[in-house]
């Protein structure tokens, strides 16, 4: 349906008209000229209907940092972009997201992001937009080898109308790269209280060994 605004200027436009008409003609053509208002009216509103499918926005996410660091020096991040919001110039577009079960890492305990669910995209004069969401990435020293966060987008939970997802387009993924390495560290002492040694040599015709007792 045409929106609120739209319906409530058109509809002052015909008003303001049919006064004209009234005062101005005499009243032989005021009823034809009220008619003409009307239908052009009409035909007005309908070419809004008519034209509300295809100014449907659509949007789509893309990982532009697909790569992020533990170590903090790279942090993932996520664009959100919104074209075609004809009937939405110059206002707001909020679009909803979710982590996706495809993830393998967690959010709090290896991630954090700039927004959560939803995030709120302007549209200018061409009726395009975009927004980003970043990976904040949290460092631990656990050795759990790489990992992903998959964001997808959803539709509006209040009205699945709002806008469509872009085919192919609907999820993206940063992967996070773990600095965590397994070691062993020895650091004892021997039956005679002195510190554990052992002596190889580089061509390996010596080696040693140690025993761990739990």
């Amino acid at each position: 349906m045409v929106s609120p605004n739209t319906n409530r200027t058109l509809f002052t436009l015909l008003i303001h008209s049919m006064k004209i008409i009234t005062h101005q003609l005499p009243n032989r053509f005021a009823v034809t000229q009220l008619f003409s208002a009307l239908k052009n009216y009409f035909f007005i509103v309908a070419f809004f209907c008519s034209g509300l499918a295809f100014a449907q926005p659509e949007v789509s996410i893309v990982a532009t940092d697909f790569t992020a660091d533990e170590d903090g020096l790279d942090q993932g991040q996520f664009t959100i972009n919104v074209t075609g919001n004809n009937l939405g110039l110059f206002e707001s577009e909020v679009v909803y997201f979710q982590l996706a079960v495809a993830s393998t890492a967690s959010e709090v305990d290896d991630f954090n992001l700039s927004s959560t669910n939803s995030i709120s995209i302007f549209t200018g004069l061409d009726g395009d937009g975009s927004a980003t969401i970043d990976v904040d990435v949290i460092q631990d020293f656990l050795i759990e080898g790489n990992e992903t966060v998959v964001l997808e987008l959803i539709l509006n939970p209040g009205d699945n109308s709002a806008y469509t997802i872009a085919s192919g387009q609907e999820s993206s993924t940063v992967t996070i790269f773990d600095d965590d390495v397994a070691g062993v560290l020895v650091n004892g002492i021997d039956a005679a209280g002195g510190p554990v040694t052992g002596t190889a040599a580089e061509d390996g015709s010596q080696t040693a060994s140690f025993t761990f007792s739990l």
